[in-house]
């Protein structure tokens, strides 16, 4: 079986953004509110090996970028999870769009790296 999770809080934003760390701090609020977990891709290799499987191996990548499609998908991210962000009363609705339009100003600077979560590789067997 092989399982892929992200570790959202290692999002970055280079130069550092003040508004792009708040994004991330609500997309992880908003998940964890909903019962997920922002930072499962971390802890897969264990829940492999108490799972029972064997051979587990485990990798992760960290995408980032300074120009193309993936750059804009923190910003793309923020805006579809407006509706669960501002249903869990987390920010007003003028707050997050003061927010929003910083990522999307951030993911049109030539000058700026956006890093996207990492994720996390896991592969194991079961006999």
């Amino acid at each position: 079986m092989a399982v892929e999770d992200v570790d959202i809080p290692a999002m970055y934003c280079e130069p550092p953004s003040r508004a792009f760390e708040r994004s991330t701090e609500l997309y992880c609020q908003a998940a964890v509110g909903r019962g997920a977990d922002p930072r499962l891709g971390p802890r897969l290799a264990m829940l492999f090996a108490e799972a029972g499987f064997e051979d587990v191996e485990s990798g992760a990548v960290h995408p980032s970028f300074r120009e193309g499609e993936g750059k804009l998908l923190a910003a793309l991210t923020l805006r579809s999870i407006r509706a669960a962000v501002l249903a869990s009363e987390l920010i007003d609705e003028d707050a997050f769009d003061d927010v929003l339009e910083e990522v999307e100003r951030l993911a049109a600077d030539p000058d700026t790296l956006i890093g996207l979560p990492r994720i996390h590789q896991v592969m194991g067997r079961v006999s």
